[in-house]
């Protein structure tokens, strides 16, 4: 939870990026091996770390990008005395900017039938983007959005079925190789 801030004047991700590079070295690994994927607060976290590790791929479903307008803003505010609305020298209530500032690869996959996410949160983030927030895949750059439709409110977690698709779908955009057959798939399995 709390999108992995840390302190005012620490920023966790910055360790976890230290650790991820660090696991790479030892294991001989390249970055673009390595793939950040969360939902909910810890997509935002995944986005955040993906942006701050050139050439990874970051995967998050209904994370939260303008952390200001979530509605538990006012209890992180609270308890961990954090104003996002100030100053921040880390930008973290700044994604759009972070992940524009990056080379690493984001898939941002959001329910479109939620209020909180789709309009608050993913449009929002189209709009700073220049992107157009549809259902199905929208790319622009290093972004892919994947609209999806599953009646309600914020889904902390993607439905199981979707897991391997949306998996399969973020490593074929990471890799350059998307094309017109799988956004017709992709809609397709959206109506399933």
């Amino acid at each position: 939870g709390a999108w992995c801030c840390g302190t005012r004047e620490h920023w966790l991700l910055e360790d976890v990026v230290a650790l991820i590079r660090a696991v790479c070295r030892h294991l001989s690994l390249g970055i673009v091996d390595v793939v950040f994927y969360s939902s909910s607060s810890g997509g935002t976290a995944a986005l955040s770390a993906a942006a701050l590790i050139d050439g990874a791929l970051a995967i998050a479903v209904n994370p939260q990008i303008r952390l200001t307008h979530w509605f538990h803003y006012p209890n992180f505010l609270e308890t961990l005395g954090i104003d996002l609305d100030e100053k921040d020298p880390f930008h973290r209530n700044e994604i759009s900017r972070l992940i524009r500032e990056s080379s690493s690869r984001f898939v941002i996959v959001y329910n479109v039938e939620s209020y909180d996410d789709a309009e608050k949160q993913i449009a929002f983030f189209a709009e700073d983007m220049g992107m157009e927030l549809t259902y199905g895949l929208s790319q622009k750059e290093n972004v892919l959005l994947w609209g999806y439709d599953a009646k309600g409110g914020h889904c902390s977690q993607e439905p199981r079925e979707l897991f391997p698709y949306i998996v399969f779908i973020a490593q074929k955009f990471a890799d350059g190789r998307l094309s017109l057959e799988d956004v017709h798939h992709v809609d397709a399995f959206n109506y399933i």
